[in-house]
């Protein structure tokens, strides 16, 4: 893994936003408290600022996900075998109620089967030919770490129609998903993403 790669696991770990957030917090709450301001108007500085350093932690994180370098692609495509189809739990946006989560299971460069997340989130105009049994070519993670984690549907595919992409154990990245208005073609190949090596 290169220091590129591992430098980025500290923007898209959970637990640098965390602390961010409360280091920052902990200033502003010192400086307001500082202030030579009455209660109420104290107490509304703390309140917006407060505010105002969760979402830009929360803006950051999500900004360093999708930006984030990501290792290596092994551009050798692998036959991978859907295990289950997943529609998304709680959602909230828009594009989440048409977004499916798939497992797949594929003979990994070590002659082993491995299930992973397929990182594209597949829109449900294109879903109906992923059932289960049905196999797909996609490409992995050179890392043998990440064998389990998320493998990209490849190139092969770029007539599906995503509705966004899940990052689940690579990077640093855990559960991360992005949604996107409907398209065909991959939100990782093609210069979409930046991968080392």
């Amino acid at each position: 893994m290169s220091q590129g790669t591992k430098r980025n696991w500290v923007w898209t770990d959970g637990g640098t936003w965390i602390g961010a957030f409360t280091v920052g917090s902990a200033l502003f709450a010192w400086a307001v408290l500082s202030l030579p301001v009455d209660g109420a108007a104290r107490g509304a500085l703390l309140v917006i600022g407060i505010v105002a350093i969760a979402a830009a932690c929360l803006f950051g994180r999500t900004h360093a996900i999708e930006h984030a370098r990501l290792p290596s692609l092994d551009m050798t495509p692998r036959t991978a075998q859907v295990r289950e189809v997943r529609g998304i739990q709680d959602a909230d946006h828009p594009y989440e109620h048409a977004a499916r989560r798939i497992i797949v299971d594929y003979a990994g460069a070590d002659g082993r089967t491995h299930r992973a997340w397929l990182g594209d989130l597949i829109h449900e105009t294109s879903i109906d030919p992923f059932t289960p049994g049905s196999t797909w070519q996609v490409h992995t993670f050179d890392d043998p770490a990440l064998a389990d984690a998320t493998v990209l549907l490849a190139a092969a595919h770029d007539d599906v129609v995503r509705g966004g992409f899940m990052l689940d154990g690579v990077a640093g990245i855990r559960g991360f998903s992005s949604f996107h208005a409907p398209a065909p073609g991959s939100p990782f190949l093609h210069g979409k993403r930046d991968f080392a090596g």
